[in-house]
């Protein structure tokens, strides 16, 4: 019982450091006026992976991604 019990803690553990989240956060703002952009979409490059930007321009993306997509 015991051993099986270590066995299954080490699988989590490993499945722990493969499921690595990437997360990005930060605020999109107007380049000329530097007024923060609300309503604007941000994606990781090369995926559909998104989310947008609040009243204040700012945003908090985070997803699942394989390193080369990084």
């Amino acid at each position: 019982m015991k051993r099986c019990l270590i066995i299954v803690l080490l699988i989590a553990h490993c499945a722990l450091l493969l499921a690595q989240q990437s997360v990005l956060v930060g605020q999109v703002y107007d380049s000329e006026t530097l007024q923060p952009l609300p309503n604007v979409t941000v994606l990781f490059q090369g995926t559909h992976i998104g989310t947008g930007t609040n009243e204040e321009g700012y945003f908090l993306l985070r997803a699942e991604l394989p390193k080369k997509a990084i």
